[in-house]
């Protein structure tokens, strides 16, 4: 599971919207909804500001390094 699909799942279990984290969190929708369907790829300043705004604890993340680094 990707750090993306991860955050997408805890956000879909807390019933968060995404208007509501994108705009407290200073990212923009667009780039907010693309990161959690997995069109891009997320950075670590938005994991930790989505993490902040929703409540998440970043460090329940699962690590997910690419396959050139194991």
């Amino acid at each position: 599971m990707t750090p993306e699909q991860w955050l997408s799942t805890q956000i879909k279990e807390k019933g968060i919207k995404q208007t509501f984290i994108a705009e407290k969190a200073g990212i923009p929708e667009k780039r907010l909804s693309a990161t959690l369907t997995g069109r891009r790829k997320i950075k670590v300043d938005e994991f930790v500001s989505v993490c902040l705004v929703t409540g998440i604890d970043p460090l329940k993340c699962p690590v997910h390094a690419p396959d050139s680094v194991r």
